[in-house]
């Protein structure tokens, strides 16, 4: 848990130097909007296997349940975008 609420608070930091915003507060909202918008857009995908682009981090695939070329169904991030 300590590591999960590390990680958000250095990406705040980021959010909210990046985005020249004036409060930790302000940044916090950023993070939590952008959060809560990916949770609902992964939420509501209705397909077995899909694959993301993230900029900067490559291709998000989360594999088919009965797909063999996915493997052996574990979520990876693969190359560079």
């Amino acid at each position: 848990m300590r590591a999960s609420i590390r990680g958000r608070d250095e990406l705040t930091v980021k959010v909210q130097t990046a985005l020249s915003l004036p409060t930790k507060k302000d940044a916090e909202h950023v993070v939590n909007a952008v959060i809560t918008s990916l949770e609902a857009t992964l939420l509501s995908l209705n397909a077995d296997g899909f694959t993301l682009k993230l900029n900067g981090f490559g291709k998000f695939s989360v594999p088919s349940a009965d797909n063999p070329k996915w493997g052996r169904g574990l979520p990876t991030i693969s190359g560079r975008a």
